[in-house]
């Protein structure tokens, strides 16, 4: 991963972000640049990946936040890109002792395990429908079914481990 910077994203890196996501076809409706980290080539500043934290209420006496828009670009993938991404996304921007859940096809599940993200089938009621309308495009798009991953973290636990 050389030559590659993880960093908090900014405004700036707006509209590069909202291409990936067009581009990959993942849901564009809640992106807010301040939940965003970005993965920058450093010769020339280009962003080369991105992911975001975002708030999606409670679930039962925990905040519960959603992990999405994990995106990498093609020429950079197979390179540790993701998994920096994600790594610093849960050090740098997510809160102790919440439930983080995220949303992706049947496929991806092993890059999530070693991060300590379990399927469950027990999911908020928002991110559920997201599954239920998602199913139908991923299917058509990627021939796969969706599934729902969650990461309980404790007030004291380190999600990073």
């Amino acid at each position: 991963m050389a030559g590659i910077s993880i960093e908090n994203a900014t405004q700036n890196d707006t509209w590069s972000v909202l291409k990936m996501i067009a581009k990959e076809k993942l849901n564009p409706i809640a992106l807010n640049m301040n939940n965003f980290v970005v993965a920058k080539e450093q010769t020339h500043g280009h962003v080369v990946g991105a992911g975001q934290i975002k708030s999606i209420g409670r679930v039962g006496d925990r905040d519960a936040f959603e992990l999405s828009s994990i995106v990498v670009d093609d020429a950079y993938r197979g390179q540790g890109i993701g998994k920096s991404i994600v790594r610093q996304i849960l050090d740098a921007k997510a809160p102790a002792d919440v439930e983080i859940f995220l949303l992706t096809v049947e496929d991806r599940e092993g890059f999530y395990t070693p991060f300590g993200f379990q399927k469950t089938s027990d999911a908020p009621i928002l991110l559920s429908l997201e599954k239920l309308i998602g199913s139908v495009v991923a299917r058509i798009v990627a021939n796969q079914g969706l599934i729902v991953m969650v990461l309980s973290t404790g007030k004291d636990d380190d999600v990073h481990k």
